[in-house]
């Protein structure tokens, strides 16, 4: 037996009831049934004692399964994950094939603040709904809004794991961890100005930690977190491909160590086009024995201050500008320590940098 998810937006607007976000639709060859379940704004999900059900969600009888649940909500709606034996059976999509889903708002997280974190091996990808998927028009909605808090999205056997966005999404990540993934998250934007905050998440052995592609300007935040040992693809890679380049990109407090990319970046943030100048700020980051430098490239304002990086066994800053600015653009390095980016069969110069670049450094040290 297969399963087919399918989620409806319906503009509430032009109506005075909650109807569901999304339907269960169980494929068999000789017989399609469609069940909608009951909807709530809010949804309890336990592996260890629910039950899936028409009328399951509620804290006294949550329902079971991750794809059962998310029939039962509402747009702008809430799921609780009990994380009690995810560990060792993590919540799954119950097929090798991603949950899609289409929505406006939704925020997943752990039901009990002080319990285990809830273990999710499945890849779940969230997109607005197309004018054909409902009867809205693409003007009533700017973008989607996803939150997630306190999960830990981990691989088990041939499941893939992770978070994708597609169109214009905004999405918070809070207290949790990607493990192995392949990509753990990532996002293509292409409408509105969207926002990406994380903060206090790990993360740690995936294929890539953040692949971002943008084609409008966009806000990324990334504060108290952890990247260790993930690679061989770029740990954070942003590309942004518009022509009004007013991308906001901050990386504060964060450690990143034992990362080993197969390229020569370890942080690669990429403006292909737009002439007008953004801003890159790293503040009060570790880097700790990393393979692979952070590499940014087009006309983008980059500032490092209180940055520590220890033996990086490639060049530590990669600074490159081909494109015609509308000024030249400005790195500053303040209160940094470069410390090893030379090993025994490979020198490594300190800092790379090209033309149409002006640079000012404050009590900076570099040491071999």
């Amino acid at each position: 037996m297969s399963y087919l998810l399918t989620f409806v937006l319906v503009n509430l607007n032009r109506l005075h009831t909650k109807l569901p976000l999304f339907s269960v639709v169980t494929e068999h060859p000789a017989l399609t049934t469609t069940v909608i379940p009951s909807r709530r704004d809010t949804v309890y999900v336990s592996q260890a004692n629910g039950t899936d059900g028409a009328n399951c969600g509620s804290q006294d009888a949550p329902c079971k399964t991750l794809v059962h649940s998310l029939s039962h909500l509402v747009d702008n709606g809430s799921l609780f994950l009990d994380g009690t034996g995810s560990k060792k059976h993590p919540y799954t999509c119950n097929s090798s094939k991603p949950i899609l889903i289409h929505v406006i708002s939704l925020t997943i997280s752990n039901w009990y603040a002080k319990g285990p974190k809830a273990n999710v091996s499945c890849e779940i990808s969230f997109q607005l709904p197309s004018p054909d998927q409902t009867d809205f028009t693409p003007s009533d909605v700017t973008e989607l809004r996803v939150t997630l808090k306190n999960l830990s999205f981990v691989k088990l056997g041939r499941d893939k794991c992770g978070v994708r966005c597609t169109g214009s999404c905004s999405v918070e990540v809070s207290d949790s961890i990607f493990s192995e993934c392949e990509t753990a998250l990532g996002l293509w934007l292409n409408r509105s100005q969207p926002h990406l905050n994380i903060k206090n998440t790990t993360f740690y052995r995936n294929v890539a930690a953040i692949d971002i592609t943008s084609e409008v300007p966009v806000v990324i935040s990334i504060g108290h977190s952890n990247f260790r040992r993930n690679g061989p693809q770029p740990v954070l890679q942003i590309n942004i491909n518009t022509i009004d380049n007013d991308a906001q990109i901050q990386i504060r407090d964060c450690i990143f160590q034992e990362n080993l990319v197969s390229k020569a970046y370890l942080i690669a943030i990429l403006s292909q086009q737009s002439p007008s100048v953004g801003v890159v700020t790293f503040h009060r980051n570790d880097f700790l024995s990393n393979a692979g430098s952070i590499y940014v490239t087009g006309c983008l304002d980059s500032t490092f201050e209180n940055l520590s990086m220890n033996d990086t066994f490639s060049n530590a800053l990669t600074i490159i500008n081909r494109l015609n600015c509308s000024r030249r653009i400005a790195v500053q390095l303040k209160h940094c320590l470069i410390n090893g980016t030379l090993t025994d069969r490979d020198p490594y110069s300190v800092l790379v940098m090209t033309e149409q670049i002006t640079m000012s450094m404050d009590n900076v040290t570099m040491q071999f």
